[in-house]
């Protein structure tokens, strides 16, 4: 592990498993926010990150490149038992997750901060959930709008009754089930509390590994929520709408912007309630969730508290995606051809 100077702070040893387009912050359209690198260098007082695994050596090239000093494997197994790391970033395939996470916290690793999500089986949850018991280790899952501050005042605010009790939801995210609507459904559970799931059919399929689902969930209290599946194009769509007793929430422009419409006496219908034509609008300090992701992580290493988006919820949002997944496969269409005329 990284040593540390009597009298001075903590400074954690970090490396990064999967230099990819999440861990580097690069497209060939340019270049993307919510980086891991970008979080280790804002960060930079708490966290030193001085390696990175993968196994193509034209990542390993661009790693060096941008990171001056970085030292370099191409076998991440070998870094973690040479490094000892503190803190390690799991930026793999998705498949992968459960087995780097699993081989951190034999490692001794102390946090580990993974793109979601962070199982694709029952199987293998349930593994993650005794690494969880027996290693202590931390885990952060990169779900960003939880990180984002207007949507974490949201959620306390919906929990403390500020808007009344929840009616139902309806939200819309892009491609595929385990990629994207993971996004959401964390996002749903993180504002609205657990989901039970109702049912799920096939929606939209445009990646054939990965296809979209919509699915229909229950809330606390009686509502439902009804989530689907939209394709990418010709617009990126991620929304959620809540309707609640006191006012509209949408969570819109992927998690940039909110908007409320709260509730007032009609002026012709006195007996009555309606929402308002303008709207609230809140724009969200979105740039900095991976760097808030991170910090909070690194907060929750010497207490016990766990991180924002600890592997407990990550859980509770991977068992609700396989369970729908596995249920939308018995699912097909049956309803008749209605023609409304």
């Amino acid at each position: 592990m990284s040593s540390q100077q009597p009298g001075k702070p903590r400074r954690w040893k970090a490396a990064i498993i999967g230099f990819g387009r999440i861990a580097e912050g690069r497209t060939d359209a340019g270049a993307l926010p919510l980086s891991h690198v970008d979080a280790y260098l804002s960060n930079r007082n708490d966290v030193s990150l001085e390696a990175v695994a993968d196994t193509s050596a034209g990542r390993r090239a661009r790693a060096a490149e941008l990171l001056p000093g970085i030292r370099l494997y191409s076998d991440g197994e070998e870094m973690l038992v040479a490094e000892r790391p503190d803190i390690v970033s799991i930026c793999t395939p998705d498949a992968t997750h459960v087995h780097w996470l699993l081989a951190a916290g034999n490692a001794g690793v102390r946090g580990a901060w993974c793109e979601k999500p962070v199982a694709m089986t029952a199987a293998e949850a349930d593994r993650l959930a005794v690494l969880a018991k027996e290693s202590g280790m931390k885990v952060q899952v990169c779900h960003w709008r939880r990180f984002v501050p207007e949507i974490s005042l949201l959620a306390r605010s919906i929990r403390t009754g500020e808007f009344g009790e929840i009616l139902g939801a309806t939200g819309y995210y892009p491609g595929g089930w385990f990629r994207n609507g993971t996004h959401l459904v964390d996002l749903v559970h993180f504002l609205l509390g657990p989901l039970t799931l109702q049912h799920a059919g096939p929606s939209c399929a445009e990646e054939p590994d990965d296809p979209g689902l919509s699915v229909v969930a229950g809330l606390a209290g009686g509502a439902y929520c009804t989530l689907m599946s939209v394709p990418r194009r010709p617009y990126n769509l991620f929304e959620l709408d809540i309707l609640c007793v006191k006012a509209r929430i949408r969570v819109a422009e992927n998690g940039r912007r909110i908007e409320m419409q709260r509730s007032k006496p009609d002026p012709v219908f006195r007996h009555l309630e309606m929402l308002r034509v303008s709207r609230e609008r809140i724009a969200c300090q979105w740039r900095n969730a991976s760097r808030n992701g991170l910090s909070d992580l690194v907060a929750s290493l010497p207490g016990g508290r766990a991180p924002l988006c600890g592997l407990d919820d990550a859980l509770a949002v991977t068992r609700f995606l396989i369970a729908a997944s596995e249920f939308g496969k018995r699912t097909t269409p049956s309803l008749p051809s209605i023609t409304c005329s």
